[in-house]
């Protein structure tokens, strides 16, 4: 049986969650979130790559394991976080202990599996509430000045934030996750609708010749060193539209995962 949920649910769970459990204030602490449900929370330093976090039952009892392989303590937020979604949102604990006690996750919106990625939303949600994280916004420079600042405010990773960003902010955004020069990821703020008749890049679609993104992607000691580079570009060299406007391209290696974060703004 399919237990898909509308994209509004999952959000309003997690308020729900945070509402229920009086936590109101940036960062969000997921751990603290955990301990309040009675679910026990531990690092898990041998996970196989690719493998966020584990989600695991015993009787009425459950507890989450973490992956620290990645040394990020924001991607470990999302990572805890995302397991509460399969433990709080309905029919996800029928779905991930279908065959076993033990459910291994894929967070931050790397897998097109449906009930991981409604997880994903659950842990953007709860990290990155809607009303306290676009308060905070305009404090900050537009786009990476503003996702790094809010990625340090929510201890949430690059990725996980500007993704947030993304879905939030009236700026004219788009983010772009890659690995060997072929788009993973990409999101755009709904701003970007109106340069008309858009298609924004798919899932395996090639990162544009000569970009910073693509520099950062052939170095790889940029890739793990965690500076931003810099360059003019148009909104029409991303994404099939009419626009030839000019944009900001900022794109930062993101160390150990090989891949790359591309801001467009």
């Amino acid at each position: 049986m399919s237990y898909r949920l509308e994209r509004s649910q999952v959000q309003q769970r997690a308020v729900r969650v945070l509402k229920d459990y009086q936590i109101n204030k940036l960062p969000i602490n997921p751990k603290e979130v955990a301990a309040k449900a009675g679910i026990s929370v531990l690092p898990k330093n041998d996970c196989e790559p690719g493998v966020s976090g584990m989600l695991l039952r015993n009787g009425e009892n459950f507890g989450i394991l973490y992956a620290t392989y990645l040394n990020n303590p924001g991607f470990e937020n999302f990572s805890i976080a995302h397991e509460l979604g399969h433990y709080f949102l309905d029919g996800h604990p029928e779905q991930v202990f279908k065959n076993s006690n033990i459910h291994a996750s894929t967070a931050e919106f790397v897998t097109s599996d449906l009930i991981e990625r409604e997880a994903d939303t659950f842990a953007a949600s709860l990290l990155m509430p809607e009303d306290i994280f676009k308060d905070q916004l305009s404090r900050f420079e537009k786009g990476f000045t503003c996702i790094e600042a809010m990625a340090k405010l929510c201890n949430t990773s690059l990725t996980a934030t500007a993704i947030r960003y993304a879905e939030l902010t009236e700026d004219m955004v788009v983010i772009i996750v890659s690995k060997n020069n072929i788009v993973e990821f990409c999101c755009i703020s709904n701003n970007v609708f109106k340069l008309k008749e858009i298609e924004k890049p798919k899932k395996g679609d090639k990162i544009p010749k000569d970009t910073a993104t693509e520099a950062i992607t052939n170095n790889p000691a940029l890739l793990v060193k965690s500076e931003v580079r810099y360059a003019e570009t148009r909104f029409i060299d991303w994404l099939e539209c009419r626009s030839s406007r000019v944009a900001a391209e900022e794109a930062i290696g993101l160390g150990k995962y090989g891949k790359v974060l591309t801001v467009i703004s």
